[in-house]
């Protein structure tokens, strides 16, 4: 089916409706009902749903010919009015596209969703009825989101929304991130529409939701593709490299990976271990005695593709205890999450710890975040 192209609300529920009545058992029907007591004068269609001679349940469309994430909330609040005039009436809302994230929020404020690209959600109590479907169809490209987080400027401002606790203004974000205004405004923009963040009247951003943040940007970033990287064997061990690593003073070298995350959250013992560093390769080298290796590494020295990937950015000094320098917790998150092996789980269970210690990694303000190096 074509979803390409823009639809009106009435052709948009008609083939809304053919989309679910392949999704139902074949003795089911759906039908459109009138409302003879006006409770639901405004609904976009009212649907007669079950099992043909037995009880059907009324479900309430509303039709939309462009969603983002940003509509849940308009959406939820006419799903609750509804409740309010008709009691435990369920509210089905159906549009060309749902987002991964419109359908996640859409899921988290218990309202039903359906497209026209086969993503079902419809749940009612009486009668007990419960549909879940997702093909797995991408979203044409005349109605995706645009949203882009790749290359160094994305990535900065990614990492001070994350690393620093609103609220802030645009103009405050492109200072700090060193990139210019214009970007910021463009970038907040989609990120507003996206619902990752949350702004004022005025434009100042007021929440962050930091871990869908991490993982949009963990969609155009990786570890190992983004940063220049070679691979050694240290013959003695990962272990004996940190070690020795960590007996010299540190200038230039970031830690990051599952060494410095387990730490605090034990997945697996770590047998990777991943350095940043801009011009101090040669020297960790010879510290640990690396050796080149095509296969069977177990240390990754990286050149970051932006000095502010390997910033130590914690306002507790001791949060993350190591002997070498830890990268800040956004870009540790963001290196497991995209790294291999164990990685990714590794990753996803130190977001978990992020979450219940934002204390530990989060700056209150941008004012006392430590100011960047010179050159970054």
């Amino acid at each position: 089916m074509n979803t390409e192209r823009r639809v009106t609300e009435p052709q948009l529920i008609d083939q809304g409706l053919a989309i679910l009545k392949q999704a139902l058992p074949a003795t089911w029907k759906v039908a459109r009902m009138e409302d003879p007591k006006n409770d639901l004068q405004r609904a976009d269609a009212i649907l007669a749903i079950g099992a043909m001679d037995q009880a059907q349940a009324r479900v309430v469309i509303e039709a939309k010919t462009s969603f983002t994430p940003k509509d849940v909330d308009a959406v939820l609040g006419r799903a609750r009015l509804l409740q309010r005039v008709a009691g435990d009436v369920p509210l089905l809302v159906v549009a060309p596209w749902f987002s991964e994230r419109s359908r996640s929020l859409l899921v988290q404020a218990g309202l039903n969703y359906l497209d026209l690209a086969g993503n079902v959600r419809l749940a009612t109590n009486y009668p007990a009825l419960y549909v879940f479907r997702e093909p797995g169809v991408k979203a044409p490209k005349s109605i995706q989101s645009g949203l882009s987080l790749r290359g160094v400027k994305a990535g900065r401002l990614v990492r001070l929304l994350v690393d620093v606790a609103p609220p802030y203004s645009g103009l405050e974000l492109a200072k700090y991130a060193g990139v210019t205004a214009g970007y910021v405004s463009r970038l907040l923009e989609m990120l507003d529409r996206e619902a990752i963040i949350e702004r004022n009247p005025r434009g100042a951003v007021e929440r962050v939701d930091w871990r869908e943040l991490l993982k949009r940007r963990a969609e155009d970033y990786g570890v190992f593709t983004s940063n220049a990287i070679t691979r050694y064997v240290c013959p003695n061990g990962a272990n004996y490299a940190l070690e020795k690593i960590g007996d010299v003073p540190q200038r230039d070298v970031g830690l990051t990976g599952s060494f410095p995350v387990e730490r605090v959250v034990s997945v697996a013992p770590p047998n990777l271990l991943i350095l940043y560093t801009q011009s101090s390769e040669q020297d960790l080298v010879q510290i640990a005695g690396l050796l080149p290796a095509d296969e069977g590494a177990n240390v990754v020295i990286a050149t970051p593709a932006d000095p502010v990937i390997m910033e130590s950015r914690w306002p507790v000094a001791q949060a993350l205890p190591a002997r070498v320098p830890v990268v800040a917790a956004s870009q540790l998150a963001l290196d497991c999450v995209t790294g291999n092996g164990r990685m990714p789980q590794e990753g996803a269970a130190f977001m978990d710890w992020m979450g219940q210690n934002e204390d530990q990694w989060r700056f209150k303000n941008l004012a006392s975040m430590p100011q960047r190096r010179s050159g970054a």
